[in-house]
């Protein structure tokens, strides 16, 4: 997991506790808001929603390999290098909000959704291109 961690940017940033922390937008966690990456020396993971007045840690985070993918570098997903304390909820919330103020603006114009139909991996006859028939209208081919 290490040399994971060593392949994104800045990985010599990492706190005196080891961790490295980054704030991230994953829109398919919270579409709404940055979320905090923490990923330590081990390989444990933890993602944080600071969002909801409280801390929220979600259930699922990504790999580090996925977050990297998932994102981009200082546009959805920024490393933080200065930690007061991190069990301070309130600091983490206003770190959040200034994330979302400067940043999620800009990281929901440029997302892009990539619609896939449940039924795409399915071989399903009812509709091809080359075979349209217009309603009304029996197709040969799809009555086997």
């Amino acid at each position: 997991m290490i040399s994971l961690l060593l392949s994104l940017p800045n990985r010599n940033n990492a706190m005196s506790n080891g961790c490295t922390y980054w704030a991230v937008y994953l829109p398919n966690k919270a579409p709404d808001t940055f979320l905090m990456y923490v990923a330590d020396p081990h390989g444990n993971i933890s993602l944080r929603d600071y969002s909801v007045g409280q801390m929220r840690r979600l259930p699922s985070a990504p790999t580090v390999r996925e977050m990297g993918h998932q994102t981009e570098y200082e546009k959805t997903r920024f490393q933080i290098t200065e930690i007061r304390r991190k069990e301070d909820v309130s600091y983490w919330q206003s770190v959040i909000r200034q994330f979302n103020d400067r940043h999620l603006s800009v990281a929901l114009r440029n997302a892009s959704i990539r619609w896939i139909s449940p039924l795409a991996e399915e071989d399903y006859r009812e509709y091809r291109d080359r075979v349209w028939t217009p309603p009304g209208r029996f197709h040969p081919l799809l009555s086997r």
